[in-house]
């Protein structure tokens, strides 16, 4: 019996109304290229794996890919690459072929490293055509959030400069064995094929916003004090009396592009 691992985050699925449903959110095709990030012991795989024209397994546990192997590593199935590598270390055009632009991401991320997963993969936003993840649904909610709500900072810039963030469904912990001891959530992130706005320098953009929220409880004008005068800021369309997370996406934008200062640590 395999038992999940604290140090990898695993958490393994055992509803299956619950894994149709997140298959079902990854609307796959034929054509598709898919990578699965944590298939653990091939529950979404399972499904999967008829769908689409190739899935690449991302399994960092060494004594998962004997299981993995048997199940997916057969004269019938000949569509499924199992790869004993970090998620942290992907890079999505490596699993590209000749015929195809972009590839398909899913997985239940492990929690420890989700954040880190996911950051890591927006530098690759133009390999990827979608991706579905289940995290922890505080993250989830960092992601998916709009301005105006406490749940939006560093993460959901980050994130949503390149994607649209859907946060698509909630699941319980008696849907996994071992349970853990939150609720987790399934969130959809779309790559732009056109991002709405285009930052100058991104490394300005991460500085920008990491200053702001490091202070979000004071107003702009103090938070990034360093950086623009008030002239500035109201030039930029924001009020030097705003919070952090009252600016959009545009606004912080606009703010990197007029600024004349080196990103910290450049």
């Amino acid at each position: 019996m395999i038992r999940a691992k604290r140090r990898f985050g695993q958490n393994f699925l055992i509803n299956s109304a619950t894994i149709e449903q997140i298959v079902a959110a990854l609307q796959a095709d034929a054509a598709d290229r898919v990578i699965e990030i944590g298939p653990g012991l091939g529950a979404l795989t399972t499904l999967i794996q008829p769908l689409v024209q190739h899935l690449d397994l991302i399994e960092i546990d060494r004594n998962l890919i004997p299981i993995l192997s048997k199940k997916f590593n057969t004269d019938k199935i000949t569509n499924v690459s199992i790869h004993n590598t970090d998620a942290l270390k992907i890079v999505p055009q490596d699993y590209l072929d000749p015929h195809s632009k972009q590839v398909k991401i899913i997985g239940n991320l492990p929690y420890n490293v989700a954040t880190q997963i996911i950051c890591n993969l927006m530098a690759h936003a133009n390999a990827i055509h979608s991706m579905i993840f289940m995290v922890q649904k505080e993250v989830a909610d960092r992601i998916t959030a709009n301005p105006n709500n406490k749940h939006y900072g560093r993460l959901t810039v980050a994130v949503q400069y390149f994607c649209k963030a859907e946060h698509l469904f909630d699941v319980p912990p008696t849907d996994f064995e071992p349970q853990p001891k939150i609720t987790s959530s399934i969130i959809c992130l779309t790559p732009y094929h056109t991002l709405p706005c285009v930052v100058d320098n991104y490394a300005m953009l991460q500085s920008i916003v990491t200053a702001a929220f490091n202070q979000r409880r004071k107003v702009i004008s103090n938070s990034l004090k360093k950086h623009f005068d008030l002239q500035q800021l109201r030039a930029c369309g924001i009020e030097p009396t705003q919070r952090p997370e009252q600016l959009t996406i545009t606004q912080f934008v606009r703010l990197a592009n007029s600024s004349k200062l080196l990103p910290e640590g450049s």
